[in-house]
C-alpha cells in the first residue's frame, strides 16, 4: 500500500512474501506501508529543539570540505606521452631519441582522486522509545548529515521507520532530490507526528539495501540512527531477522553499513560498525567520524 506519490517498487527485488536469510530464521516479511511526507500534516512539535541543536552546532560541512581537500590533493604522474614537460627526463628524449617510446615519456600529469563517488542511505528510527531528545538528536543528525552530503554533490536517501502492523516508511528526501536543511526538518517532523510506535529495524533495512545496491555509484554505505533492539507487532523473530539483516550486508563487498546509537548501546549487538552518542556535544564528532571513515576515504 502506497501513500500519494510513487514509491511502489522503485528499483526494488525483494519477494515480500517470504524472505529466507539463512537456514537458522524464516521471516515473512510483508510489503510496508510506504508514505509520501509531503502529504502528511504538519507537525510542529521539537521543531525549536532541533533548531537549537542545529544552531548550536558547529560547522561540520566545512570541517568535511578540509578534510576532503586534503584526501583530493593531486598527485603527479611522470613518464607521460602528452602533458606538461618534465625537466628531469628530458635526457631520455636525446639518448634514446624522439621516436622510441622512452624517448617520448618525458611529460607529466596530474591525477586527482575521485573520493566522493559515492551514495549514502540514512535509515532513521521512529519509534515510540525515540519519544523526546532521541527523535531530536535523531532528526538533527539527519540534517546535518544533508548538509554536508549536498555541500559535497554526494546523492542520499533518507528513510524514517516506525511499525504497527507492517512496517510504515517514510521517504524524507529520495536520491534525486536536494533538499535545504529547513525543508528536510519538516519533512521528518511530519513524518515523527504520524509514527513514534513499533520497530521492525530488519525489515526497513532490508528495504532501503535493496534500494541501494540499484545505484550505479562505487562506494555505497548505509548509516542508521536507531535508539535499541527492533519491538514489531509479530511473533516472528524480529531480533533474529535484524541481525541476520544486518550481516548479509556486512558480508557485501558492494555496501557498508555503520549505526548510530542514540543514547542507547544495543546497536553494539547488532553492528559490527558503531558508535553511540549520550549527549548533544557527541552529536558532531560521531557524524564527522561515520563521515570520514565510510563516506569520503579511499579504503
Amino acid at each position: 500500500n502506497h501513500d500519494s506519490g510513487d514509491y511502489s517498487g522503485e528499483g526494488l527485488t525483494i519477494d515480500y512474501s517470504t524472505h529466507r536469510i539463512d537456514d537458522s530464521i524464516y521471516y515473512e516479511c510483508p510489503e510496508p506501508n510506504v508514505h509520501a511526507v509531503k502529504d502528511l500534516p504538519n507537525n510542529t512539535r521539537y521543531e525549536n529543539e532541533v533548531n537549537l541543536l542545529l544552531a548550536s552546532s558547529g560547522n561540520l560541512s566545512r570541517e568535511i570540505k578540509r578534510y576532503l581537500v586534503a584526501m583530493t590533493r593531486a598527485s603527479t604522474i611522470s613518464a607521460q606521452r602528452k602533458g606538461r614537460i618534465e625537466g628531469s627526463r628530458l635526457w631520455k628524449n636525446r639518448v634514446y631519441g624522439h621516436t622510441s617510446d622512452a624517448g617520448k615519456r618525458v611529460y607529466k600529469n596530474k591525477h586527482i582522486r575521485n573520493s566522493v563517488d559515492t551514495t549514502v542511505s540514512i535509515v532513521v528510527d521512529q519509534s515510540g522509545s525515540m519519544m523526546g531528545s532521541k527523535i531530536c538528536h535523531a532528526v538533527a543528525s539527519e540534517a546535518m548529515l544533508n548538509n554536508v552530503l549536498n555541500s559535497i554533490r554526494v546523492k542520499s536517501e533518507i528513510i524514517g521507520f516506525s511499525h504497527r502492523h507492517v512496517s510504515d516508511l517514510y521517504i524524507h528526501k529520495d536520491y534525486n532530490e536536494t533538499v535545504n536543511e529547513k525543508e528536510l526538518v519538516n519533512r521528518a517532523l511530519r513524518s515523527v507526528g504520524h509514527s513514534l510506535n513499533n520497530n521492525a529495524d530488519g525489515e526497513a533495512i532490508l528495504w532501503a539495501y535493496e534500494r541501494i545496491k540499484q545505484r550505479k555509484e562505487a562506494k555505497k554505505v548505509m548509516i542508521v540512527l536507531s535508539d535499541g533492539s527492533p519491538a514489531a507487532c509479530t511473533e516472528q523473530d524480529i531480533t533474529g531477522f535484524t541481525r541476520n539483516i544486518v550481516k548479509r550486508i556486512e558480508n557485501d563487498s558492494d555496501v557498508e553499513i555503520y549505526a548510530i546509537g542514540i543514547m542507547d548501546r544495543s546497536v553494539e549487538y547488532f553492528y559490527k560498525d558503531n558508535q553511540v552518542i549520550n549527549q548533544a556535544s557527541d552529536l558532531e564528532p560521531a557524524l564527522l567520524n561515520v563521515l570520514k571513515k565510510k563516506v569520503i576515504n579511499h579504503e
